[in-house]
């Protein structure tokens, strides 16, 4: 989903006529998608037609292959950008493997809470990075004591070329993520979800 979001938000900035007409945005936001599965998703591929039935037969394959190659073409061909998770990824290699007993367990938070990320449109705005990095310092501070706590933080920022402009997105991301996750997280978390940021 986040790929498709990428690609659709690239290509209206590109192309204006397609935000301007609905059944054009329409499909070019099912298309976007459709692409998205085909370049990230390892498991099974939606077809062409799926996407068919999902617009009510109103565009023929022709036009759903015809609108594929004008995103295709005017994105050049660049639809993976990295994703949140691709990012939460990166930074949990940036940590040392002592200091992070069972990485896993770690992995599965982050992803708990990029999902509360994918799920609400509160969090469309965001950067990746930006949702990357307060899921991890989140899922992180579940877990860890404070000083060894402060210390990856700080490395984690400095991986990312972390600038003051970036800490009030945190700050705010790290408050709704925080409101967001004391309701699916369990119990035993909830008590040490306080902000981390100034």
């Amino acid at each position: 989903v986040e790929a498709a979001q990428f690609m659709l938000d690239r290509l209206s900035s590109l192309d204006h006529d397609i935000t301007e007409d609905f059944e054009m945005f329409q499909v070019s936001s099912l298309v976007c998608l459709l692409i998205a599965c085909k370049s990230c998703e390892t498991r099974k591929m939606v077809k062409k037609s799926k996407i068919r039935d999902l617009m009510q037969e109103f565009f023929s394959q022709e036009e759903l292959d015809s609108m594929e190659l004008h995103i295709l073409y005017s994105l050049r061909w660049r639809t993976q950008p990295p994703t949140s998770i691709d990012i939460a990824h990166m930074l949990l290699d940036v940590v040392p493997f002592d200091v992070i007993p069972d990485r896993l367990q770690i992995m599965e938070r982050v992803v708990k809470t990029l999902k509360i990320t994918l799920v609400d449109s509160k969090f469309v705005p965001f950067r990746a990075s930006s949702k990357a990095l307060a899921s991890v310092l989140l899922s992180l501070h579940s877990i860890l004591k404070p000083e060894p706590f402060q210390t990856i933080q700080r490395q984690l920022e400095d991986a990312l070329g972390y600038e003051e402009a970036f800490e009030r997105e945190l700050q705010q991301l790290q408050i709704m993520l925080i409101a967001e996750s004391t309701k699916s997280l369990e119990p035993a978390t909830q008590g040490r979800t306080a902000p981390f940021y100034k």
